[in-house]
């Protein structure tokens, strides 16, 4: 191809016709560098309700996928998977960045569906430097990770101890909890903005087992796997996603089962003016924050009576009942619970299980009913039929609702506005009660769909916090995360004995703190 000639300018005008441009590129050059980074995190981006994505191809925007971002009150958000949510209402969504002059974008609030493999950059920054022994955080422009040690600021007590018996740790040493379920750590930190925040633990756990770990911050909950790492001198680091308040907010690591959590070295939160809160007279030491972390008034107050046993209603169908093992969850809660040394007895028209637990008279009420719906839909009959009596006969004080798996089948479509109708129901027939509202456990059978129980449970701890935020005595516990497909279920959708056992754990974990 002949070159492309060049006009007949003379070599002094091409000279500086070049030393113009290049002047002029290195202003916007200089002039873009300037900007804030925000700038262009969110520039371009759909602000809430503008979606990005579309059901079909001709049809009207309505959700968000995985990766898309949404700017809402000045935020910038990035959706985890599908989601048509209010960004920052639930787990769907990770903070990314703000919209403003004074933030500087970040990657460091990415989010975490299973334990991680490799050490973050602020495990990496902190291992460097052993002989730290308090909380430190790194910040540009408002964006913070602040990392919380032992015997510092933030780090509010373990019932175990803080040990350095093994090496590899920064800081003071671990936090080393009893290996018994329930056992925790607690930390407090503050965060300028409600939303979903990146919480990442590093930690060593030289077990043969895996560990499952249960976050609660403020009435919502999360797990978090810590996969065996070979050694109790092998750190590694693993995370989840939570729904933070703006202002303090307690974070209560509680061990799901009896092998306890691994030994964790140290916290971390990535987000905009995050920063570790003082614990309000809880110990920041060890064990001694024990009694205070298994405080029977909780963030409802008292929701157990004084004298006698706490009354439990299980609440839902087969599931509840205990559809291939009588008793299903409710053995293993009420085993949990004596063990701790706490009263509880179960309440509903139905019974079934075993006559003795523990060594004591295993109550077997219950108020679950094998292949109903949440509401009377597609010939099947809704267990909202059964409010406010006989259910409520026996003045509840924690209602425990596990409820959908039918709908999965009989009728899909509307699942989640059925269930904030029953929900509302429950709140005004029994305003004194705690009601604890679980996501489903998943399906292995191609008959009732897991990606309907996914879509499902996405939206409804935003419900759950909107009732909250109404002043009803409401949690929302994640039944579904952790949950091992198909090793623990029994036909595809019931749980099998260790199903059941990971049930109980998890309701334990989520009441416990309301137990005499």
């Amino acid at each position: 191809m002949p070159k492309k000639q060049l006009p007949k300018f003379s070599k002094r005008k091409v000279s500086m016709t070049f030393l113009y441009r290049k002047i002029l590129l290195n202003v916007a050059f200089i002039a873009l560098s300037g900007m804030s980074a925000s700038t262009y995190a969110c520039e371009g981006v759909n602000e809430y309700p503008n979606w990005p994505a579309k059901d079909w191809e001709g049809g009207v925007p309505n959700h968000a996928n995985a990766g898309d971002q949404l700017i809402y009150q000045g935020l910038l958000y990035q959706a985890n998977w599908y989601t048509n949510s209010i960004p920052a209402s639930d787990s769907s969504w990770s903070l990314i960045n703000r919209c403003d002059d004074n933030a500087s974008s970040t990657s460091s609030s990415s989010s975490y569906s299973s334990s991680s493999s490799s050490s973050s950059s602020s495990a990496s920054a902190n291992s460097s430097s052993s002989s730290h022994s308090s909380n430190s955080s790194s910040s540009s422009s408002g964006n913070t990770t602040v990392t919380i040690q032992e015997n510092s600021t933030g780090f509010c007590g373990v019932d175990g101890s803080v040990d350095s018996n093994n090496t590899g740790y920064t800081g003071d040493g671990f936090a080393n909890t009893d290996n018994a379920s329930g056992k925790k750590i607690i930390w407090k930190i503050n965060v300028a903005s409600a939303g979903n925040y990146s919480l990442e633990w590093r930690y060593s756990n030289g077990s043969s087992n895996n560990r499952t770990g249960t976050i609660t911050a403020n009435g919502s909950q999360a797990n978090v796997d810590f996969s065996t790492t070979g050694a109790w001198f092998s750190w590694t680091t693993s995370g989840t996603n939570v729904a933070l308040q703006a202002g303090d907010n307690d974070i209560i690591l509680s061990a799901a089962t009896n092998d306890g959590l691994p030994n964790i070295d140290f916290f971390s939160v990535p987000g905009y003016d995050v920063s570790a809160a003082e614990c309000s007279g809880s110990s920041s030491s060890s064990s001694s924050s024990s009694s205070s972390s298994s405080s029977s008034t909780g963030g409802f107050g008292n929701v157990c009576p004084a004298v006698g046993p706490c009354r439990i209603l299980p609440f839902g169908d087969s599931i509840t009942d205990g559809y291939g093992t009588p008793g299903g969850y409710r053995i293993e809660l009420f085993e949990i619970a004596v063990e701790a040394g706490k009263s509880i007895t179960f309440v509903g028209e139905k019974a079934n299980g075993p006559s003795t637990v523990a060594g004591k008279p295993f109550p077997r009420n219950h108020q679950g009913h094998s292949g109903w719906t949440i509401e009377s839909v597609a010939g099947k009959t809704g267990v909202i039929t059964k409010l406010p009596s006989p259910a409520l006969n026996d003045d509840p004080n924690i209602i425990l609702l596990h409820i959908g798996t039918n709908d999965l089948k009989a009728m899909p479509s509307g699942m989640d506005q059925r269930l904030e109708r029953l929900v509302d129901k429950i709140l005004v027939e029994a305003p004194n009660a705690l009601l604890v509202v679980a996501s489903l456990v998943p399906s292995d059978k191609s008959s009732y769909p897991n990606s309907i129980i996914i879509d499902y449970n996405a939206k409804i701890p935003a419900m759950v916090k909107k009732k909250t935020d109404m002043g009803y005595k409401i949690i929302f516990v994640d039944q579904y995360n952790g949950f091992s497909i198909p090793t623990e279920l029994a036909d595809g959708l019931h749980p099998n004995e260790a199903g059941y056992a990971r049930m109980a754990n998890k309701w334990y974990s989520s009441v416990e703190q309301y137990l005499h």
